[in-house]
């Protein structure tokens, strides 16, 4: 295992030998989040505290290494709200549809994901997406937000989507489930408004 930081991003990697790593098992390298997030840009709170969600769209906070012997997990604990929450869903309507989009804040590329919506999907799984969260798009383009020139959204490594067309025009409770990078499960939920 190694640890970096001060990238404003979470990311998993695994090193094996194509990246010249000839351990027995690939190298684990973990790119952990700014404490700042986004340096402290966003639409601020009713504390007057900008929001500071990170270029990749997760929560400002920070990451609790734990060690048993040769064994560790990471956590990520975000700075306000509630200490356990791992996921964010966004709902993003379009013309023939709409797409259900997780952001999984400290996913990785052994993290999965599935998707329930009563009547339209049962534990469907969701695709890893690289591009930028849509709900940090629209906190960043807020007129209140607080913004530094270089702060943009940028690719995010821990996204998943699922793609739902013809949506009958009815509020539907839409259920994430996530198996993590250490095998911990994490549940999310959000309302799919179809009137929206």
């Amino acid at each position: 295992l190694s640890l970096s930081g001060h990238m404003h991003t979470t990311e998993h990697h695994y090193l094996g030998a194509a990246m010249g790593f000839t351990g027995a098992r690939p190298h684990h390298h973990h790119v952990l989040t700014a404490a700042c997030g986004s340096w402290w840009c966003g639409p601020r709170d009713r504390r007057g505290i900008p929001s500071a969600d990170s270029v990749d769209g997760r929560p400002n906070g920070f990451h609790m290494l734990a060690v048993d012997g040769n064994r560790y997990t990471t956590r990520f604990v975000p700075a306000a709200g509630k200490s356990d929450a791992q996921v964010r869903v966004s709902v993003v309507h379009g013309r023939e549809g709409c797409r259900i989009v997780a952001n999984v804040f400290d996913g990785g590329p052994r993290t999965t994901v599935t998707c329930e919506v009563p009547g339209l999907l049962t534990a469907a799984p969701m695709q890893r997406l690289g591009g930028h969260d849509p709900f940090l798009q629209m906190v960043l383009s807020r007129e209140d937000a607080v913004r530094k020139p270089w702060v943009a959204p940028a690719d995010s490594t821990h996204l998943w989507c699922a793609d739902l067309l013809r949506v009958p025009v009815v509020a539907h409770r839409v259920t994430v489930r996530v198996r993590d990078e250490y095998g911990r499960a994490h549940v999310a939920h959000t309302v799919l408004d179809a009137r929206a």
